[in-house]
């Protein structure tokens, strides 16, 4: 087994959408990296794309939700055995009120569960953040 690049870092959006005390989760698929792994919407950033335009796009593009920037409440930079990347979480609202029903892999998941699912390493502090929170 090779050792990751750590010369190359990964810039990452992470959209954490917020709605009604509930927050958008799914589960990482087979193929990828971490499988089986919940994560909050999310992926690489474009070139020159900030990292609140990428949190809203990929929310749209793995959920179909439009969502709205509120804040960035997290940045950090980790090594995972498939490479380094630099995670900016950014908190988000939907930009309708309520919460959508059908999402494809993403539900809506209470504040208190968050503590039960399995996360990547990376998301440790923010959902100790999100918990913590009134």
């Amino acid at each position: 087994m090779s050792l990751p690049d750590l010369s190359r870092v990964t810039r990452v959006a992470v959209a954490i959408v917020e709605a009604d005390g509930a927050y958008l989760v799914g589960v990482r698929g087979p193929d990828g990296p971490l499988p089986g792994y919940h994560e909050f919407p999310g992926g690489k950033l474009n070139h020159d794309e900030r990292p609140n335009d990428g949190a809203v796009r990929e929310c749209l593009e793995e959920t179909g939700l439009d969502v709205l920037p509120v804040e960035r409440v997290y940045e950090c930079t980790h090594d995972y055995p498939h490479g380094r990347v630099e995670l900016t979480f950014v908190l988000c609202r939907p930009a309708v009120a309520g919460r959508p029903a059908a999402l494809g892999r993403f539900e809506w998941r209470l504040r208190r569960e968050l503590g039960e699912l399995k996360f990547p390493e990376a998301n440790a502090p923010v959902v100790a953040l999100l918990q913590s929170r009134p």
